[in-house]
């Protein structure tokens, strides 16, 4: 037996025998699947090949390169000449059965019958089909196929043999000890190489594996090997797309997945028929995707979010079989134990970040802590209560090319993702109504790393009256300390106490000059009643009620609304 596919817990694992290497166009080597354990904003070294090319031992005739046994058998199909040998002491031979005694081993016969498959699904117009053009050929004359037992652990390659510029013929040689399901996989995989040299054959490495893969799972559908590569990529979300290691570029296949679910499948044509005329693959599908009316970058951010939402938490609205695939695991980190961040994502990478309640956190909402923006005046009993119904507060500087967005889990399952803008969001009950909160960053450069920086808090954002933002970080013990954005050039510093009865926070002017107070504050006195009055007063003597609006979502900017605030004397 070559290997066997089995389950555990986590995802597939490949035993006994020679690990999986996934067919690829010729010029590659093969890995296998190995556990990757970098930073999602680092490139660590490619994993060291677990297979290598070689010579054949055996006497071999020599054509373009490769080495290739006496394979004294062939079997035709409509559009295939399969040539094999039968020879019961060859290590090349297949396996011998022959169920229906027609002199055929069922091995070849089953290899014929999946390259059919594939030529039907490949070549026949959409939707029904795929839609694309045969494979340069000879006229007049079936594909070649040779099975024979391939070195360095190889399941497929395809060879470029006749060219003329771009394009060129091709024959694809078989190991000749796969098992079905498998068999079918790597057949549909190599012809779909055989299509692309109609097109470039030189075209980026890892788009043609990417797209391979992706192809041969449209034909067969019922395999699901596509997947082993997954077990790697989901865990280095931060290597760029078009990374090739001879393991990742497989695990791409994922993005011609997410292509072909928001743009249709037949997007992956389109981009093929770009690539006639560029080698650049990264080049084509932008151009492509800026024919329909979206950009590399847009589609990259919307594709990094989509990763989330695989394995345990697919929900029906990203991927279809989102539930089959791994998920991207970073490490959880208590909201109180991260005060800043900062890293680099690689082009066309993206970075995780979650974020989890203190551990200990309240999980049943106290008094409810104010509606979102422009919503009804906050009251003093909700400003009293804030403490013990802290929101998430992040802050963030990226660098131009970066995307940012964040995935809300709340307690009840659901997710939502939302745009992350103005560099300053805030999640209100983080504590009481959130499981987790998930930037995403992805950078939709093909060329550039970019850097990224920001700061966590846990406390409250109000906009006033005036158009103040106040950001607030709390203690449990109701300690206050943070920031107003009163629109002079920086913000001014705020602390205070919060505590059962009433609360009083002070924000002082750390650049004073004529237009401006000194200082002012805000408080209440123990409160009456819940309608208890909230005031402030500045140090020019200058006092009024205070009337904010808890935000819940992205924090603005401070927008002056009244010129005779509380900031100025």
């Amino acid at each position: 037996m070559r290997f066997r596919i089995g389950w555990y817990p986590g995802g597939l694992v490949l035993a006994l025998g020679a690990m999986l290497a996934l067919g690829q166009s010729i010029g590659g080597q093969g890995l296998s699947p190995s556990p990757l354990s970098p930073s999602a904003g680092s490139r660590p070294q490619a994993p060291p090949a677990r297979f290598l090319c070689g010579d054949m031992v055996a006497a071999t005739a020599q054509s373009q390169g490769e080495s290739q046994p006496r394979l004294p058998q062939s079997y035709q199909t409509e559009h295939f000449v399969i040539h094999y040998t039968a020879g019961p002491t060859s290590a090349h031979s297949p396996a011998l059965d022959d169920l229906d005694q027609d002199g055929i081993p069922d091995y070849i016969e089953l290899l014929g019958r999946s390259f059919e498959q594939a030529w039907t699904f490949y070549t026949t117009p959409s939707p029904q089909g795929m839609g694309y053009p045969l494979p340069p050929m000879t006229p007049g004359s079936r594909y070649p196929v040779v099975v024979y037992a391939l070195a360095g652990g190889y399941s497929g390659l395809t060879w470029p043999d006749s060219k003329s510029g771009r394009r060129a013929t091709s024959h694809i040689s078989i190991d000749a000890h796969l098992y079905d399901p498998y068999v079918r996989q790597v057949a549909a995989h190599e012809f779909f190489h055989a299509v692309q040299f109609g097109y470039n054959y030189t075209a980026s490495l890892w788009w043609r594996e990417a797209s391979a893969d992706w192809a041969a799972h449209q034909v067969f559908p019922d395999v699901d090997t596509y997947i082993i590569p997954y077990y790697d990529w989901f865990q280095v979300p931060g290597w760029s797309l078009d990374y090739t290691d001879r393991w990742h570029e497989y695990g791409d296949s994922i993005w011609a997945e997410q292509l072909s679910e928001t743009h249709g499948r037949d997007i992956i044509r389109s981009i093929w028929l770009n690539q006639r005329g560029e080698n650049d693959s990264l080049k084509v599908i932008a151009q492509t995707l800026g024919s329909s009316g979206t950009t590399l970058a847009a589609q990259f951010r919307d594709f990094a979010a989509w990763n989330w939402f695989t394995g345990d938490r697919a929900d029906g609205a990203h991927y279809k079989d989102g539930r089959l695939y791994p998920m991207i695991a970073p490490a959880d980190h208590p909201a109180d134990s991260m005060a800043s961040f900062a890293d680099t994502v690689q082009p066309l990478g993206s970075d995780y970040l979650a974020l989890v309640p203190p551990h200990g956190a309240a999980t049943a909402a106290p008094t409810p802590c104010g509606g979102a923006a422009g919503s009804a005046p906050v009251r003093t009993g909700e400003v009293i209560a804030s403490p013990l119904a802290r929101g998430l507060t992040l802050r963030l500087t990226a660098a131009d090319g970066l995307d940012a967005q964040l995935i809300l889990e709340r307690l009840d399952g659901g997710r939502i993702t939302v745009p992350f803008t103005g560099g300053r969001y805030h999640a209100a009950g983080f504590e009481q109504s959130l499981r987790r909160v998930v930037a995403v960053l992805s950078n939709g450069d093909t060329q550039v790393k970019h850097a990224f920086s920001g700061s966590i808090g846990l406390g409250v954002v109000y906009r006033d009256q005036y158009g103040y933002v106040w950001d607030l970080e709390l203690s449990p013990t109701g300690a206050v300390r943070g920031t107003v954005d009163v629109g002079d050039k920086q913000p001014w510093p705020v602390h205070g106490q919060i505590n059962g009865s009433s609360f009083h926070w002070r924000a002082v002017n750390p650049n004073v000059q004529t237009s401006w107070t000194t200082g002012l504050d805000v408080t209440a006195p123990v409160p009456d009643g819940p309608g208890a009055s909230i005031r402030w007063t500045n140090d020019s003597g200058r006092s009024d009620a205070w009337i904010g609006a808890l935000v819940d979502g992205s924090a603005p900017t401070s927008r002056l609304v009244n010129r005779r605030g509380p900031a100025q004397p």
